[in-house]
């Protein structure tokens, strides 16, 4: 090895370590290749002199991530289920602007096929996104400082298919590590493409078998995707809302408990909070038949997070729809609260029998 080959190494090493800051998926990739490049050197020299520098350069990464700002805090972060999940963090500070201008910048010319969508934080990580951000809940990274992210394996908040469907997670694992990712990320409406983030930086959508920042290196034979859809049934509701309708969910969830509906214009909902979402389509809307979604919050005592459950439903507005009321007076045209009579009970439409008859004649209102 010559001396310009060892300056090029040097700084591919320099260049890897200090990306380690922003990313952790950065720094997997930089052990991997560093050691598949120090076990084909032929001198025992030249490896000792690469191990020397790699202690030092580790050093260097230390001092530049403790330069990053605040220093994260461990949670009691739980499943949609209520399960517990070690190495979770949540920071109180964001990055830099000078940093977030960086890791943008370097993802546009660098991975120029992926479209920025969010941007770059010290928040959230590819795993925070996939299983919290991406469904609405808080900002947090998990499977910080370690490998060990088998949370997806919760078998009451998950179930693992065969394809892709959307909406589903997402988590890239090695075939000789099956049960641990390395990355996640979340499918689109558009198959074989996906949104995620790696480390900190910013969140793309990208095609499925792209490279992407951070989590380029997985996208080979040695590695899976493997699908993971959230479960649904500890909600209950009907999958075909034709009319008036309600969700409610299982009475297993406690803490503190709020609810929403998408889309919001096609609904009228009666309530916000509690486990118990009762929906009607709102007046004046066009006959359509929608994907519609309703999504329970809730807080489990004892977890620091946010979790959720959703059901997809299928909305059916009717071409026809009536709603019948009594007319106080013949001026009444159903408003609430009525104004136009104190005296509901002269109502013309409601008929008052003293005795038996056709059914078709009025009778003096008593």
């Amino acid at each position: 090895m010559n001396i310009c080959q060892i300056k090029s190494c040097w700084t591919f090493f320099v260049h890897k370590i200090v990306l380690c800051k922003f990313s952790e998926e950065f720094c997997n990739i930089s052990i991997f290749k560093i050691n598949f490049f120090v076990l084909t050197l032929k001198k025992l020299e030249m490896k000792r002199i690469l191990l020397i520098g790699f202690l030092c350069l580790g050093l260097l990464n230390v001092k530049l991530w403790a330069q990053s700002g605040s220093e994260p805090v461990t949670i009691n972060y739980c499943t949609p289920s209520g399960k517990p999940v070690q190495f979770v963090v949540k920071y109180s500070t964001e990055l830099t602007d000078t940093e977030i201008h960086t890791l943008e910048n370097y993802t546009r010319t660098t991975y120029p096929h992926c479209i920025i969508l969010s941007r770059a934080s010290q928040k959230y990580n590819c795993h925070g996104y996939a299983f919290s951000v991406a469904d609405g809940n808080d900002s947090v990274k998990i499977g910080f400082g370690t490998k060990d992210s088998t949370f997806f394996k919760d078998t009451d908040s998950y179930t693992e298919i065969d394809h892709y469907v959307y909406p589903a997670k997402v988590v890239y694992a090695p075939r000789w590590r099956y049960d641990t990712p390395n990355h996640s990320a979340v499918t689109t409406e558009h198959p074989d493409t996906l949104i995620s983030k790696s480390g900190d930086y910013p969140l793309v959508k990208y095609y499925a078998q792209d490279n992407t920042p951070g989590a380029g290196w997985i996208h080979d034979s040695l590695y899976k995707f493997r699908y993971f859809v959230k479960k649904s049934d500890l909600i209950a509701g009907p999958k075909n809302m034709t009319c008036d309708a309600e969700f409610t969910l299982n009475n297993s969830i406690e803490g503190d408990i709020r609810w929403q509906v998408e889309p919001a214009g096609l609904f009228a909902v009666s309530g916000g909070t509690g486990r118990k979402a009762s929906l009607s389509f709102k007046q004046g809307v066009s006959p359509q038949i929608a994907k519609a979604k309703i999504t329970f919050f809730y807080k489990r005592p004892g977890c620091d997070n946010t979790s959720s459950m959703e059901r997809c439903f299928t909305a059916s507005v009717p071409s026809a729809r009536l709603d019948l009321f009594i007319r106080d007076t013949p001026e009444d045209f159903g408003e609430e609260p009525n104004r136009v009579s104190e005296c509901l009970w002269e109502s013309e439409d409601i008929w008052v029998r003293n005795q038996p008859n056709e059914g078709f004649s009025i009778q003096t209102h008593q």
